[in-house]
């Protein structure tokens, strides 16, 4: 976090007042900024102004108080840019909550990589997309995908990627800032052809003893990779 001086300063720097707002000049240069664009200093401002008051720290609230003001004026001079921003942001946030389409992938390998370092890199990226419950873990499967969910060991439902997406995001949405958890341990990576078949541990709250989940993580036409077939006790 930013310095009130350092805030000060670079607002001055940037627009010779403050009334740039130090959350507003954080948001607009910040390339790892990813909220909405409108109002965008003041939403961070009265944010951390919240996490201040749940922390005591009446200094620190003090000043996000402030900004938040400053930050609100340096927004609304701001409008004629962040309007049409806006527009842009929502418009891509609708699609990347579509599971009917081929999102981008995660994972692409880098030049003569061993499929086996892909598929671990793409484990790696999906199994703590999964432990956080964040949404994007879908993306961690192709649409085409086959699925197989067992019960007792044996296949009960198939499903296809779309599907498989869709269900997902319904459990992680009501598991989402609870206690229970999932995660994925002691993978095991297998070379078949272009593919690399994954083997691990799966640990879930739902069930009182781990199982086992088998992933098949390969490249689509485009080179990049995904999961391709899976068998697991799925999601609920």
């Amino acid at each position: 976090m930013r310095t009130p001086w350092t805030c000060a300063l670079g607002a001055i720097v940037l627009t010779g007042s403050l009334t740039s707002g130090c959350m507003t000049l954080d948001t607009r240069t910040n390339p790892g900024y990813e909220g909405p664009p409108v109002y965008s200093g003041t939403r961070l401002a009265l944010r951390n102004f919240q996490g201040a008051f749940y922390a005591v720290r009446p200094e620190i609230m003090a000043f996000f108080l402030a900004d938040s003001v400053l930050s609100g004026v340096a927004d609304t001079l701001l409008l004629p840019v962040t309007i049409g921003e806006q527009q842009t942001w929502s418009a891509a946030r609708q699609l990347e909550a579509r599971t009917d389409v081929e999102q981008p992938s995660l994972i692409r390998p880098a030049a003569k990589e061993d499929p086996i370092l892909t598929a671990k890199r793409l484990y790696r990226a999906c199994n703590s997309l999964a432990r956080s419950f964040r949404d994007r873990f879908t993306d961690c499967y192709s649409i085409d995908a086959k699925i197989e969910i067992l019960v007792d060991g044996n296949v009960d439902r198939t499903l296809t990627g779309i599907d498989y997406k869709n269900e997902i995001r319904e459990v992680i949405a009501a598991k989402r800032g609870t206690t229970e958890y999932v995660r994925l341990d002691d993978p095991v990576y297998t070379r078949e052809g272009a593919n690399v078949l994954v083997t691990a541990t799966r640990l879930d709250s739902e069930f009182d003893d781990p199982t086992e989940i088998q992933m098949l993580m390969g490249p689509d036409e485009e080179g990049a990779w995904r999961i391709l077939e899976e068998r697991s006790v799925g999601w609920r």
